[in-house]
């Protein structure tokens, strides 16, 4: 059947209709002192939004340490991936009345907030992350370091929400997220110092 759509389409000269592609979004935030709870309220008041809306948390970490190199200056306090399935839901989203009720609560709680929007080239991670207690996330103004199994999404957009955004993100092109488990060493998967690219490299528990 959906070939026969393809074949009709062409031969009548139409162009064909885009398929929607899930999103990925990865957050990049810097809770303002004495503001965690606040911000952990807003992300449960927002989640069953999310759901309505065909959104899914794929990661949500609280960052204990961290490796940057070529002159990285950021320190994020926490790092989260959200995943819509389609742009036009997370379009919904935006304009749902509820979220609008809502949204200036984690505004009021961060210092700073950038989004990363892109494309995920591979998604091996995904059935690892609800299992284990800590992630290594690596952003990369360069190539994304080869592995097996990761979360490997191609950023396209920069979306600066509050506070200045830094150099350094605003040339990020890809974020990389590896689950870890208690006997792994997510030092394995820091950026080097050899590497000629900014990179910064991320230790975080999950938050569930």
């Amino acid at each position: 059947m959906f070939r026969f759509l393809i074949l009709l389409f062409t031969t009548c000269g139409l162009a064909l209709p885009a398929l929607a592609e899930p999103i990925y979004f990865i957050s990049v935030a810097t809770i303002s002192k004495g503001k965690q709870t606040q911000y952990d309220s807003f992300l449960k008041a927002v989640s069953p939004i999310w759901k309505k809306h065909k959104m899914q948390v794929l990661l949500r970490s609280r960052i204990v340490d961290m490796t940057a190199v070529g002159g990285v200056q950021d320190h994020p306090h926490e790092i989260g991936v959200l995943r819509a399935a389609s742009r036009a839901d997370f379009k919904a989203y935006l304009s749902d009345v509820a979220y609008q009720k809502i949204k200036g609560q984690r505004l009021e709680a961060v210092d700073t907030f950038v989004v990363l929007e892109g494309v995920a080239t591979q998604t091996a991670a995904l059935k690892y992350l609800k299992n284990v207690p800590m992630a290594a996330i690596v952003l990369s103004t360069g190539q994304a370091k080869p592995s097996k199994v990761s979360l490997t999404i191609k950023v396209q957009l920069v979306g600066q929400v509050k506070g200045p955004i830094s150099s350094f993100l605003k040339s990020v092109t890809a974020v990389q997220v590896h689950a870890v488990s208690y006997d792994d060493n997510p030092m394995g998967y820091m950026p080097d110092n050899k590497s000629s690219d900014g990179a910064l490299g991320l230790v975080g528990e999950l938050v569930r």
